[in-house]
């Protein structure tokens, strides 16, 4: 059975990608999670506050968000970030000399700046791509989503002009129309979608720590938005497609690529569950597709695109109703 796939022109040997967090900062856990079948590793973010850090004094990031609870706990410290930018490119190189599979990347911003021209730095560092993660919260009624988005585009077209590496930008589910804003995405330079950025909610104890959210480890909850997204880009889109959120078995990964996906990436099971999770996630995906008799992930790829209904809209809207209708108190 090929497990191969393709990702923003990148060969993954398999389509689980772990995703960025912490596993990718030990270049030596980073090979034992290739053994296990990762077909690519994503880096922790490099986050615009940061490098925008190194010309920034420590005092003026505090005042930078001290409106927005003015909590010790969340005040920004250059000192707190989990490597300096020098140290996360010194760690690319670590990794691209311990490991095969495609390494990619990270940025995290919200707003056009000096941090942009870091994505050069990256890719002389030898990253094979780049994910931009553009979370972003915007709250002044002032500001309409048009400006948000052309904002978001500009960002995109920026990074995307600036290097000859591929370049993933991961979203949010709350844009106003999200296969049009994706298509903007595409024509600015993006290779690749991942949906969807995690909402990191306020806690109900507005005075517990933001660590004890448990929105830390999503559950499979997640994923059900992010497959109906998945099925319509799909069908309009010639860009590569990642998921991230909620897959946490074998079973996911198999609706993800059957909805669209060319990868999906994997963070909280290999968090909780060490590396043996990607063994169980790959036979049980193999088992699936055996099941739908797929000799590769090509034959499976879209079979529940939107575009293979007659009517994806009216379908939806059938959906939505059945399912109210069939509610019982």
């Amino acid at each position: 059975m090929n497990m191969q796939t393709q990702y923003m022109g990148l060969k993954l040997e398999t389509p689980l990608i772990i995703g960025a967090s912490p596993l990718a900062d030990d270049s030596d856990r980073v090979r034992a999670l290739v053994g296990a079948g990762a077909g690519a590793v994503v880096m922790h973010s490099l986050f615009q506050e940061q490098l925008d850090g190194e010309h920034f004094s420590t005092v003026y990031l505090r005042e930078m968000y001290a409106d927005a609870q003015p909590r010790q706990e969340d005040f920004i410290d250059p000192a707190a970030f989990r490597a300096s930018p020098k140290e996360y490119l010194a760690q690319i190189e670590r990794i691209k000399r311990a490991v095969e599979v495609p390494v990619i990347a990270s940025l995290n911003g919200s707003r056009p700046g000096g941090w942009i021209r870091y994505a050069e730095h990256i890719q002389q560092a030898g990253a094979d791509a780049l994910e931009l993660n553009l979370y972003a919260f915007p709250s002044d009624p002032t500001i309409s989503g048009h400006d948000v988005e052309r904002q978001m585009l500009d960002i995109i077209r920026m990074v995307a002009g600036s290097v000859r590496i591929p370049v993933a930008v991961k979203l949010s589910p709350f844009l106003s129309s999200l296969p049009h804003f994706a298509a903007a995405a595409q024509k600015a330079g993006a290779a690749g979608l991942v949906l969807f950025n995690r909402v990191y909610q306020v806690p109900e104890d507005f005075n517990a720590s933001s660590g004890e959210n448990a929105e830390n480890h999503p559950d499979g909850s997640h994923l059900q938005i992010r497959l109906y997204w998945l099925a319509v880009m799909a069908q309009h889109l010639n860009i590569s497609l990642a998921i991230s959120g909620g897959v946490n078995t074998g079973t996911d990964v198999f609706k993800a690529i059957k909805a669209g996906a060319h990868a999906a990436q994997v963070v909280s099971a290999v968090l909780r569950q060490g590396t043996d999770a990607l063994h169980d996630m790959l036979a049980e995906f193999q088992q699936s597709m055996g099941q739908q008799q797929c000799q590769s992930i090509e034959e499976l790829r879209g079979r529940m695109r939107f575009d293979q209904m007659p009517d994806p809209e009216t379908c939806e809207r059938v959906r939505y109703m059945r399912a109210l209708q069939q509610w019982q108190a």
